[in-house]
């Protein structure tokens, strides 16, 4: 099972995306489902890249199946934030409609960025 969650800030709305888990009994590299949310995390990462450092949280533990991106948007340029948010609302639709075709192997959680 992937567990698929996203991050809410009170004010700024979408923050992240997390993904733990794997989607089936395939060995590690062949099932489509990880590769799917792989991919997604990808797109994420390179969206994030001229993000501050100090402004992102980050893992990426393939050896664990767990992946995470969650920005600081108090620590962000407003023109660099409202390029990361474009790229991680469509990164989280794609993932919520995912989730909603393979309800038996992913799951969607909602949670709240906690703030400084």
């Amino acid at each position: 099972m992937i567990e698929v969650r996203l991050y809410r800030h009170p004010q700024h709305g979408l923050t992240g995306m997390e993904a733990v888990g794997h989607a089936g009994e395939e060995p590690r590299g062949s099932n489509l489902l990880c590769a799917a949310f792989s991919t997604l995390f990808e797109v994420l990462v390179a969206g994030a890249n001229n993000l501050p450092a100090e402004s992102v949280d980050y893992v990426r533990d393939e050896q664990k199946n767990h992946w995470k991106l969650v920005a600081e948007p108090d620590l962000i340029p407003s023109t660099d934030w409202g390029a990361f948010r474009h790229t991680l609302k469509s990164t989280a639709s794609v993932a919520g409609q995912i989730v909603d075709s393979n309800p038996d192997r992913c799951q969607l959680t909602q949670l709240t960025h906690k703030t400084n």
